[in-house]
Order: structure tokens, then sequence, then C-alpha cells
């Protein structure tokens, strides 16, 4: 109940266009949150929000029912996306090239119909941090894990899997404190 009303409305699906001026050709899962100056963003992958030449050709971002996860019938635009896939880091002494992780900051209703802008959602982060709190305890393996999202294969519709933590990388016994 707490994941229903608290995590998955702000769990979005992010339509993106592979050309200027082009209809929305692909797409995947966002998650709502509000910047730290209270502007409405969505964080997605990078690779999600470029198109097959590697830019930016716009997206849109529609936000479920929390009822059922169908979409409101209100979409949003996406403004220039703040992107870090081509950024350089060094993790363990190993260099990674770039994350493919995007910002999309909302900037308008993209429908006639008359919706709030921004969106009124709670901030998903906000949510995790309550329930994360909530638990008190580390995870380790054997916990129970939650994956909400729109996969290529569920089309319109929100995917919730329910799995469990099966390891860690380069340890067997390591956890994670929240």
């Amino acid at each position: 109940a707490f994941i229903r009303s608290n995590i998955l409305p702000s769990v979005v699906q992010v339509s993106c266009a592979n050309e200027d001026g082009g209809e929305e050709a692909f797409g995947c899962t966002g998650t709502y949150f509000l910047d730290q100056d209270g502007k409405p963003m969505v964080a997605t992958n990078a690779h999600v929000v470029l198109g097959s030449d590697g830019k930016y050709h716009g997206c849109n971002v529609y936000f479920p029912r929390p009822s059922d996860g169908s979409f409101y019938d209100s979409v949003y635009s996406a403004g220039e996306p703040i992107l870090y896939h081509n950024l350089r880091s060094v993790i363990d002494d190993v260099k990674v090239e770039g994350i493919d992780y995007a910002e999309l900051p909302l900037v308008s209703t993209a429908t006639s119909t008359s919706f709030p802008f921004p969106p009124v959602q709670k901030d998903a982060y906000k949510g995790i941090a309550k329930l994360c709190r909530a638990v008190g305890k580390d995870i380790g393996i054997g916990e129970k894990l939650y994956i909400i999202g729109y996969p290529d294969i569920g089309g319109q519709s929100i995917t919730f899997t329910e799995g469990v933590v099966g390891g860690f990388k380069e340890s067997s016994d390591a956890s994670i404190t929240l």
C-alpha cells in the first residue's frame, strides 16, 4: 500500500523522438522528483532521451493513474536534458567512461486539456527515503526488492516485479546501510 500511494504515482513513462519534429519513437521509465529549487524533473537513462544520432529531439512524460497504472489524459513536455553520459569517473581505481543517466526538466503541459503544472505528484525520492527509514535495517542477500517501470514488453502498462537480492559486486557478504 505504501509503494502504491507514495512511489508508484511518480514512476512515469518517458517517450522521445528520434529526429527533430518527429513522432515519439521509443520510451522507457523515468522517476519524477523536484530539484533543490522545487522545479519538476524526471530522472531516466541518457540512451532513452538521445536519438540514434546521439542528439536530443524532444521527449514527453506520461504520469500513471494511481488506481490502475493507466496514463492520465495529459502529457508533459520536457526541455533540454542534463546529460551525464560523457562524464569520466574513477571508481575503485577503475576508469568509468560515462554513466547512462539524464535529468529532464518538465517545461509545460503538452495537451490542450487543463492539467496542473507542475504535476501534482509526490516526489518519488522522498517516498523511497521514508520507506528506507521505516525499514531501518541493512539490505542484504535474500532481502526483497521491487522493480517498477515501463519495459518495452509492457507497452502502455506499468509493471511491478518482486525479486530478492542475490549478491553484491565483488563481495558475497556486503550489505548497504540505509
